[in-house]
């Protein structure tokens, strides 16, 4: 399905988060930068947008979808509240200084749990918002959400020379 003109914001969001999820593992596993470094950068990805991007999905969108169809939407929002909430544990860990083999995890395992959390936002939750959210809902959606999602920047872990962005299958 088409996506939504409202919901496009979250999807360059989702965007970014992809090639900064598949950048941050490639980043470890080839030893591109320090830890510390990928830690840092980390921290400033979750704070500018992810963060605020989360904010925006449980504010913004969630409310709409509830009060649209609370049958179909009240185990996608569950889900959506519970994968959040991991991540978010899984930031504070990040962010305690564990010691390198435990940031190492932690780091790759984020990676791994925000790509399957951004995939489902949009092969589930974004689908189902399109199918339940009646249309004036979807386009009184789309202010709060171009206010509420940040706009994205671009990744702070940078290609060595020589590297090629990886493909990857889209959302």
């Amino acid at each position: 399905m088409k996506r939504h003109a409202s919901l496009v914001p979250l999807s360059h969001n989702h965007h970014h988060g992809l090639v900064f999820a598949r950048r941050l593992r490639l980043a470890i596993e080839n030893g591109w930068e320090p830890l510390p470094s990928l830690r840092d950068k980390f921290r400033r990805v979750w704070e500018a947008e992810l963060e605020p991007h989360f904010q925006a999905e449980e504010t913004v969108l969630a409310p709409a979808m509830e009060a649209a169809d609370p049958e179909t939407a009240g185990p996608l929002l569950k889900r959506l509240a519970e994968e959040h909430a991991t991540l978010r544990e899984q930031r504070d860990r990040v962010l305690r200084e564990p010691s390198p083999d435990q940031l190492r995890a932690e780091l790759l395992d984020f990676s791994r749990r925000l790509t399957a959390h951004i995939r489902f936002e949009e092969r589930e939750l974004f689908e189902a918002a399109q199918r339940i959210v009646p249309p004036e809902g979807l386009e009184a959606l789309a202010e709060a959400l171009e206010k509420a999602a940040p706009p994205p920047q671009p990744c702070p872990i940078e290609l060595p020379p020589g590297a090629s962005e990886p493909t990857e299958e889209p959302f």
